[in-house]
């Protein structure tokens, strides 16, 4: 899962809500915070690592990779726009998971992706997490980029239990999903009807 401040709770309810999806069955927790200062963020990253560790969940970081170093982070996640992949790995090493957003061939085959672990795929839906989000790419686009893999693939981008289903087929080895578990009224019910309903299909 991915986090999404777009959702206005405090901190408290936030690790909350992390520890009831991971308990509901979410298998990793990406923290994106784009808006929270440095010392904040350095210090809910702990909190969450102190969750995560304890379910042996592991935890990403988006787009920081000083606060992925600082808390030893499993991995960290970087978009098109953000820290090279090269660069990323140069500065934490080997030791690190390194995943980067595609959404077209082009970039599915920039060579910089010989430094990443994985590819996260989307928006393949639309979606209101990301305000800045690309369009959305759809099934059709998806099961082109998935027949080209060379590494892991996760898809993201307005994943419900109504269209998860479409997914399966798709060639794609994950889901990353935010608003409908994250928003939810009851977020580790929601988690659960995800992973029992990933596991039937």
């Amino acid at each position: 899962m991915i986090t999404n401040r777009n959702k206005k709770i405090s901190d408290i309810e936030f690790l909350d809500l992390i520890e009831q999806v991971i308990l509901g069955g979410v298998t990793s927790i990406q923290l994106r915070e784009k808006n929270l200062e440095f010392e904040k963020f350095l210090k809910l990253a702990n909190q969450c690592k102190e969750i995560t560790e304890k379910y042996n969940i592991p935890l990403f970081i988006n787009d920081n990779l000083v606060i992925a170093k600082k808390i030893s982070a499993y991995g960290v996640h970087v978009g098109q726009s953000d820290a090279s992949l090269q660069n990323a790995r140069e500065y934490l090493g080997s030791n690190f998971i390194i995943g980067i957003s595609i959404n077209n061939l082009t970039q599915l085959h920039d060579k910089q992706n010989e430094y990443a672990d994985y590819l996260s795929i989307g928006p393949i839906f639309p979606t209101n997490t990301k305000a800045d989000a690309e369009k959305p790419i759809g099934i059709e686009a998806l099961s082109l980029l998935t027949s080209n893999k060379s590494k892991p693939m996760i898809v993201i981008g307005g994943i419900t239990l109504d269209n998860i289903h479409t997914l399966m087929s798709s060639g794609s080895d994950g889901f990353a999903i935010s608003s409908a578990i994250f928003n939810h009224k009851n977020p580790r019910f929601i988690a659960n009807k995800f992973r029992l309903t990933i596991n039937e299909i």
